[in-house]
């Protein structure tokens, strides 16, 4: 889901959302392939730019974000060093 923060409209807005939603396909996948391990937000980020592109860490916790409001992952209690050094909230896919 893009969150339009910026007030895009028409074609601008179509393509925003079409990329969001490639984004979390892609996130997801990154967790099904991984269904068994807890992951940061840095962790799929560094996946996410090896296998696919670069992407803001931000636009990857948005789709987590999202993901997660959508039923798809769980927010863990556990927590892990990212990439700045602070800890962050691990996600894993959601048993179905």
């Amino acid at each position: 889901m893009f969150f339009n923060t910026n007030k895009e409209v028409g074609e601008e807005l179509k393509i925003s959302n079409l990329k969001a939603f490639n984004q979390e396909d892609a996130i997801m996948d990154i967790f099904v392939d991984r269904e068994n391990i807890k992951l940061t937000p840095s962790d799929v980020w560094t996946v996410y730019c090896s296998e696919f592109k670069e992407a803001p860490l931000t636009s990857i916790r948005r789709a987590i974000t999202s993901l997660t409001s959508k039923g798809y992952l769980i927010k863990t209690g556990s927590m892990r060093k990212g990439l700045y050094g602070k800890l962050e909230h691990c996600w894993k896919k959601k048993i179905s």
